[in-house]
């Protein structure tokens, strides 16, 4: 709270930053001039939409909101596609002037730097939440610290490495390591580092970050052309963390089938898991694929 600009408005997203945060903010009167929101409508009484709201509403409220504020706008997750973000390790802020929206500066603070240390030091906790809370925190770590080290043409890049090979010494940093670096560094490279993510999980790793970890897998190996092994891991993500709106290894395997003309499998996949309402990108891409798999299948 304390490295927030001035009267920003701030978007908490889960649990373990919407709790702390606004236990700071309106019980204990941190930073009583940031204003905080949810980014699902949740908890908090200023909220910007029901929270049973669709996706696209949501996204159409937090749009409208911070094209019409003159706040600085920060978020704790990754911000909407739409803005070029500054991060700040802890959260980032949004530049709506910016001319490239897929451009993103690292501005890491001292605090910020010293921060992750300390986070990174912490083992051997007890509670459950504390441990989870960590492995967030030091995911958050190494979305700041991953690109500073191996994209940035900052001076100082070189004096960040230890604490980058210390984050990415326990599995949320490595995971991050590979999400940020997939379409940026060698194939091989980043397969070495999947390799040493799979021999970090343990009991306190969850469903859906595994399951995250066999989907970018499955994307290396089709890098490397190996296709059969890429779909193993595709469908091993699947199994893990079967939910389709969040695990986009599920419209992967559909395109692997589609590719080859398995009408059978693609089906059956097609059946499980896209039969209530989608958003139009996804009932686009389901439409080609549909056309592709019956080209394919005529052909065999």
């Amino acid at each position: 709270m304390a490295t927030l600009p001035k009267k920003a408005g701030l978007f908490t997203h889960g649990d373990n930053d919407t709790g702390p945060i606004g236990a700071l903010h309106y019980i204990e009167d941190v930073r009583p001039d940031v204003e905080v929101y949810n980014d699902q409508g949740l908890i908090f009484a200023n909220r910007l939409f029901p929270a049973r709201s669709s996706r696209r509403q949501k996204d159409q409220a937090i749009e409208s909101f911070v094209m019409g504020t003159i706040r600085p706008v920060c978020f704790i997750q990754k911000p909407p596609q739409q803005w070029a973000p500054r991060s700040f390790g802890l959260f980032h802020l949004i530049e709506k002037g910016a001319p490239d929206p897929r451009s993103k500066r690292l501005s890491p603070t001292p605090e910020v730097v010293d921060w992750c240390a300390r986070v990174e030091r912490r083992e051997n906790l007890s509670d459950p939440w504390l441990s989870q809370h960590r492995m967030g925190l030091l995911e958050s770590c190494s979305r700041l610290l991953s690109p500073l080290v191996h994209l940035s043409q900052n001076q100082d890049q070189a004096k960040y490495a230890p604490l980058l090979d210390r984050v990415t010494s326990h599995f949320p940093g490595k995971l991050v390591l590979i999400d940020e670096l997939i379409h940026s560094k060698d194939a091989k490279l980043l397969w070495t580092w999947s390799e040493e993510a799979m021999e970090l999980v343990d009991e306190d790793v969850s469903q859906e970050t595994l399951a995250r970890l066999h989907y970018l897998r499955g994307h290396l190996l089709m890098r490397m052309n190996r296709k059969p092994e890429a779909e193993e891991s595709f469908a091993r993500s699947v199994s893990v963390y079967p939910n389709r709106k969040e695990n986009g290894a599920i419209l992967n395997l559909l395109e692997l089938y589609a590719g080859r003309g398995d009408r059978a499998s693609y089906r059956e996949i097609k059946r499980t898991y896209f039969l209530d309402a989608l958003p139009e990108q996804v009932r686009e891409r389901l439409g080609q694929l549909d056309q592709l798999v019956k080209t394919r299948a005529a052909r065999l």
